[in-house]
C-alpha cells in the first residue's frame, strides 16, 4: 500500500515491508531530496559493502571512509554528487 507525505516540496511514497514502512525510491528526485528526511526516519542507517546483492564497486566508491559499511551522511553525499554531475 503507498502512502504519500509530504517534506518540503517533495512528495514521498512508501510501502510496508517487514513490518514498517519505508520510503520508495524511483526517481532521481527522491534520491536528492533524501537530505530534508529526518534521518530518525530512516530504516536502515548502515549498510555492508559486501555480501549484499548490489555492485560492490559501486558500494566501495560510495563507502568514502572504507570503513566496510556505507552510513546515511555517504548515501546524501553520493546522491548529491549524482545529482551535480548530469
Amino acid at each position: 500500500m503507498e502512502e504519500y507525505e509530504t517534506s518540503g516540496h517533495h512528495q514521498w511514497k512508501f510501502f510496508r515491508a517487514g513490518g514498517f514502512d519505508q520510503v520508495l525510491l524511483e526517481t532521481g528526485e527522491d534520491l536528492l531530496a533524501l537530505s530534508i528526511r529526518d534521518n530518525k526516519l530512516w530504516s536502515a542507517l548502515s549498510c555492508p559493502v559486501k555480501g549484499v546483492e548490489f555492485d560492490q564497486r559501486t558500494l566501495q566508491l560510495i563507502n568514502t571512509d572504507n570503513d566496510g559499511h556505507i552510513r546515511a551522511p555517504e548515501i546524501l553525499a553520493a546522491a548529491e554528487w549524482a545529482g551535480y554531475s548530469f
